[in-house]
């Protein structure tokens, strides 16, 4: 019988009996640890390469270079004018336009965007891809005798930037030389709107600081996406914009004590030429010749221009009213609403309840009803009562509300660090 207790003390004796024996064991483990832990290393390097690979870029080498053919699509090309030019037989154009995940790209190629294909030996079309966006492609695979079409979209990955940018003459030329396009530029000046004017104000030294979204593939920017928080700094004085919002619909931008920077009113609904007629409480009707109250303003402009809601709200009625023609009526609240008239239609978009954005277009541009010509009837009302909307003072944008204060505070502070970095 074996005793464990001596078992143990004979094992220990016959790994420990030497200073020498303990080194070389050591080393023994520590060059062992060193191998599996590099080998792990390799092995995880090699497997985010590979899953960064795992979806094809239209932009891969493999599609640049032969044997694959690379066609920029020009200006009115079909695809049935490239087969002619590529001698591509007309049996394969028919099987790839029957598609049905196919057919509305390859019906409608976009100029610009590029066509590659890979043939065989019997120059017989094999593969197919279009790039539909710089992360989104279509591929077309030959299988035996059949074609199959996949959509491969590759995620994006998101990423917070900051830039500063510092104005020598315009903005717009200094965002675009700090890589910015029009598109970004105009969404930021947006968003200081009430606060400055930028088509007078703006001065040579004034600053931007901006931290925004930056979405990116295989490693590359894509495109960039909302404004996080903003600082513009005019004369030592900051303004400073802060997004926040439970939802994409609700967000809004703020200053860091929670005071709304946004219009809860456009001023008119309408880009007009001029004001075809005024608020008059006892103006000559033009059609009926008899003393009427005008109790809104006419807005001439040419038909079919589009007709923004001036405020949120829900839409209370959406119908023909006998001289008003075409109308639509929101309610903002308990105590706004606002009335279009006139129309040529309505947009199909939205319906009698509909709850809709500011800006957002309720109809278009018409001389329904009684009316001279294309012109929109707008009217501004409070508890019910008509006011002059060129005149009247349009309400501040809602704050944060009280619920969401704390949750505010916390991301404004974090937002406030971002912009207070150098």
């Amino acid at each position: 019988m074996i005793n464990s207790n001596e078992y143990d003390s004979q094992n220990s004796r016959l790994h420990f009996s030497h200073p020498l024996q303990f080194a070389i064991l050591t080393i023994f483990i520590i060059l062992i640890v060193t191998a599996e832990i590099s080998f792990l290393i390799h092995t995880r390097k090699q497997a985010t390469f590979f899953s960064s690979r795992t979806i094809m870029t239209i932009t891969s080498e493999k599609l640049t270079k032969a044997p694959w053919k690379s066609i920029k699509i020009k200006q009115n090309d079909t695809l049935e004018k490239i087969f002619k030019q590529e001698n591509l037989d007309h049996k394969t154009l028919y099987q790839l336009m029957s598609l049905t995940i196919a057919k509305p790209y390859l019906k409608n190629l976009q100029a610009n965007h590029t066509l590659y294909l890979l043939v065989g030996h019997q120059g017989k079309l094999t593969k197919l891809v279009y790039g539909i966006t710089p992360y989104k492609y279509l591929e077309i695979i030959k299988s035996k005798d059949l074609f199959k079409a996949q959509i491969i979209e590759q995620k994006l990955i998101k990423n917070i930037e900051e830039a500063t940018i510092q104005i020598n003459r315009t903005l717009s030329q200094a965002a675009n030389q700090a890589g910015f396009t029009n598109s970004f530029i105009n969404s930021l000046s947006k968003i200081f709107e009430n606060k400055i004017d930028f088509s007078s104000q703006i001065k040579k030294g004034d600053r931007f600081k901006v931290i925004y979204e930056e979405y990116y593939a295989n490693n590359k920017p894509i495109q960039k996406g909302d404004i996080l928080a903003a600082q513009y700094t005019h004369k030592h004085h900051n303004y400073i914009a802060i997004r926040y919002g439970k939802t994409a619909k609700t967000a809004n931008y703020y200053t860091p004590d929670g005071a709304n920077l946004g219009r809860r009113f456009l001023r008119a609904p309408v880009k007009y030429t001029r004001i075809s007629s005024p608020f008059n409480e006892r103006r000559m009707h033009p059609i009926l010749h008899i003393i009427r109250p005008h109790e809104g303003v006419d807005l001439a402009a040419p038909l079919g221009t589009p007709i923004h809601a001036t405020s949120d709200g829900v839409i209370a009625f959406r119908s023909r009213n006998g001289g008003y023609g075409k109308v639509i009526v929101i309610k903002s609240g308990y105590k706004y609403s606002t009335l279009y008239a006139h129309m040529s239609r309505f947009s199909p978009q939205f319906h009698l309840g509909s709850h809709v954005k500011l800006g957002e277009v309720i109809g278009y541009v018409g001389q329904t009803g009684l009316a001279t010509g294309p012109h929109v009837h707008y009217e501004f009302r409070i508890n019910g009562v008509h006011y002059d909307p060129m005149k009247v003072k349009l309400p501040h944008a809602a704050p944060i509300p009280k619920s969401q204060r704390q949750d505010f505070k916390r991301y404004a502070h974090q937002m406030m660090a971002l912009l207070n970095t150098k």
